[in-house]
């Protein structure tokens, strides 16, 4: 394994202990001093576990990547209606983009079988939101859509309306950490969300392209064939 890599694993895992204590003793809190709590704790409590929400993402994202390293990651692939799949993990990317309009766009009578691990599926779409939300406005649109193309194959997209990406960077934001210089400051993370979702298109069959223009927005998409 890759040394870096190595040290990243060992590091997450030695980061969930102690993190799931916190989470713990905040939860704790929270149910213990619910009848008590003022509205600026409970704000606090809010804040608390946001962020432990966030490093639950990294560390997961940093195990991840260690297991593509070894190409290691597990696929519990089965037939899904892809169309079906998506609307039901619509609710969840609303919660993960509050203070955006996340639209979906979509034939409400498509159906398209898919063979896909809808765990893994949810967590490209987990990454392309995130990263969308990093680098687009509070309040803008972020607009998730997928439709049958005249070549018979599923189109899936997400598209946001953000600071778009520079040419000369899009053939590398799918590289193992890499963060685009004049933005990695503003923005947390390890350079490892679309790298990780790459991998996970490429296991089925498929490839993450993008589509951007720096002050106009990205888009990301990708195909998916019926099973």
């Amino acid at each position: 394994m890759d040394t870096k890599i190595e040290l990243i694993a060992m590091s997450a895992h030695e980061l969930k202990a102690p993190l799931a204590l916190i989470n713990a003793y905040s939860q704790l809190i929270s149910t213990t001093s619910l009848i008590n709590i003022n509205m600026q704790e409970g704000r606090f409590m809010e804040k608390i576990s946001k962020q432990v929400g966030k490093m639950e993402m990294l560390i997961q994202q940093m195990l991840d990547a260690a297991q593509v390293g070894q190409e290691a990651l597990i696929y519990n692939k089965s037939s899904q209606c892809f169309p079906t799949f998506l609307r039901s993990f619509y609710a969840d990317m609303q919660l993960l983009a509050p203070q955006h309009e996340l639209i979906l766009v979509m034939d409400e009578t498509l159906h398209f079988p898919v063979f896909i691990d809808r765990g893994r599926m949810e967590k490209v779409l987990i990454n392309l939101l995130i990263n969308a939300t990093k680098y687009s406005a509070e309040g803008s649109k972020i607009i998730v859509s997928c439709s049958l193309t005249a070549a018979g194959v599923l189109l899936v997209s997400l598209k946001d309306e953000g600071v778009g990406i520079a040419s000369a960077h899009l053939s590398l934001i799918f590289d193992k950490f890499y963060r685009v210089a004049n933005t990695a400051y503003k923005c947390g993370g390890l350079g490892l969300g679309l790298y990780l979702a790459n991998n996970i298109v490429k296991a089925h069959d498929s490839t993450l392209q993008v589509f951007s223009k720096e002050g106009q927005g990205t888009c990301f998409y990708f195909i998916l064939k019926s099973d």
